[in-house]
């Protein structure tokens, strides 16, 4: 099985499973509330929305637009040529929830601010990291994630607060 998440800059990023079932669309748009806790009181909150921008079907890619939100003030990225088979398979990780390893995963009913969602949701451990993530039927497929790494005691928590679908 191939790694399902990696921590980079303190935030979760879903990686490829296996072939795809759903697809983005552009005008797809998630929005995320996080929080990220550790040592000594650190607490951070911010949000982050995704909106697909464009959709290059023969090439595989997409575009999306990232807007980071915290403290009154708002961050504003364009990223290109990101990997849609990735996007949709993370979307269709539920189809494969069973087909992964015993006591890693299991299907479950979950509510977050965006709604009530059925999901796959996946335990791993890597190099002492632990992680839980809840795979559903939205865009990008993360509906609730949630990791901390002992050797910082740093906790990234983020959950679906917001979404559109066309």
């Amino acid at each position: 099985m191939k790694s399902i998440f990696a921590l980079t800059s303190a935030l979760l990023i879903p990686f490829s499973i296996s072939s795809a079932q759903a697809t983005l669309a552009v005008n797809d748009m998630v929005r995320y509330a996080y929080t990220v806790s550790g040592p000594n009181g650190m607490n951070q909150v911010f949000e982050e929305a995704i909106l697909v921008t464009a959709i290059n079907s023969s090439a595989g890619t997409y575009t999306k637009q990232v807007t980071v939100y915290q403290g009154g003030s708002q961050t504003r990225v364009e990223t290109s040529d990101g990997d849609l088979g990735t996007a949709n398979d993370s979307e269709s990780m539920i189809d494969r929830c069973s087909d992964l390893p015993a006591g890693t995963a299991n299907i479950e009913t979950i509510t977050v601010p965006a709604g009530t969602f059925q999901v796959c949701h996946v335990k791993e451990t890597q190099n002492n990291v632990k992680g839980d993530q809840y795979f559903g039927r939205v865009p990008f497929g993360v509906v609730k994630a949630s990791v901390t790494a002992p050797y910082s005691g740093v906790t990234t928590s983020f959950q679906l607060i917001a979404l559109t679908r066309h």
